[in-house]
């Protein structure tokens, strides 16, 4: 379904209240889809979810033993929450930016890239 919009999207990356940094959403080739995911990708909020996950991950893989023969349960679920939450945040930047051939667009970014690595990755 295509339909003409044209919204604002303030991004994560403004660093003052002043300079805003602005996305302007304006063609008409984009689905609801599109708008919503973009929507959320820039949100601010959304960002310091990531990193927020990101962090809980890296206490986590450093609490855990490698040497060690015992099956923890819980940490095994809590590694399927970390690459459920990963998983999402892929899909979403997918759905918003495009996959590879638009301008911008996820695997033209070397960070999506190595994402989508890892997280590919731990789904073989």
């Amino acid at each position: 379904m295509n339909t003409k919009i044209d919204i604002l999207v303030y991004n994560s990356e403004s660093s003052s209240s002043d300079s805003k940094c602005k996305t302007r959403i304006q063609n008409n080739n984009h689905s609801y889809a599109n708008i919503i995911a973009l929507i959320i990708i820039k949100h601010k909020i959304f960002e310091v979810i990531t990193i927020t996950v990101i962090a809980a991950n890296s206490i986590k893989i450093a609490i855990d033993d490698p040497t060690s023969t015992e099956v923890d349960p819980i940490g095994d679920i809590v590694e399927y929450v970390f690459l459920s939450f990963y998983t999402v945040e892929m899909i979403l930047k997918i759905i918003g930016l495009g996959f590879i051939l638009n301008k911008g667009s996820y695997l033209r970014d070397p960070w999506n890239i190595l994402d989508f690595l890892i997280v590919t990755i731990a789904y073989i």
